[in-house]
């Protein structure tokens, strides 16, 4: 299929439905995979699909899937912020070895705000805060690169920031957690929807 430079996502998944006839456009994303196939990233519907292909590492590809993530933020339905202690590794510069271990940290998600404490330990007052991202300044990706990585759990997403060449890891105890959390994030980078 051929993609001119102004063509959305919304515009090259209507496409690939109608020239393959599936069923239901509206069940349809497409999603940048990434990390030999174990990391993804949904596309927003009005995200030119050229500019996304420009900045492609040696073995990402597009797939259009169904849409699991907009059943899954169906299901939890939307909350505006989320704490708890997180499991996280922090990577600079492209290195997804930088930091040798996983660690806890307490992260807290508020008015579009991640904000990473140094440890485990719920600050009252924010003096041990070691980072805050904004979720509009970031990619999310679902999953990782398990054999780099060495995820002490299969949950996981990773946040990419579009000018910084870093990306903080998170892991999960359980599915429902990570969904919750990506959720929530997507809701506020997207409160239009996908």
């Amino acid at each position: 299929m051929k993609v001119a430079a102004e063509m959305s996502s919304d515009k090259v998944v209507s496409e690939c439905v109608r020239n393959k006839k599936l069923s239901g456009s509206s069940r349809w994303r497409l999603f940048q995979v990434t990390d030999d196939g174990d990391s993804e990233r949904i596309l927003h519907s009005s995200e030119k699909v050229l500019n996304v292909y420009m900045g492609f590492a040696e073995n990402d590809y597009l797939c259009l899937k169904e849409n699991y993530i907009l059943r899954r933020m169906t299901e939890i339905g939307q909350c505006l912020t989320r704490a708890g202690v997180l499991t996280m590794k922090d990577c600079r510069g492209g290195q997804k070895r930088q930091s040798k271990t996983w660690k806890k940290h307490y992260c807290t998600f508020r008015d579009g705000w991640i904000i990473i404490n140094k440890d485990a330990k719920q600050s009252l007052k924010g003096s041990t805060e070691a980072a805050r991202w904004h979720i509009a300044d970031c990619n999310l990706y679902i999953g990782m690169d398990q054999k780099k990585l060495l995820p002490p759990t299969r949950y996981g997403f990773h946040l990419k920031h579009k000018s910084e060449d870093s990306a903080k890891y998170f892991c999960f105890e359980d599915e429902g957690e990570m969904y919750r959390w990506i959720c929530l994030l997507l809701h506020t980078k997207y409160p239009e929807g996908l």
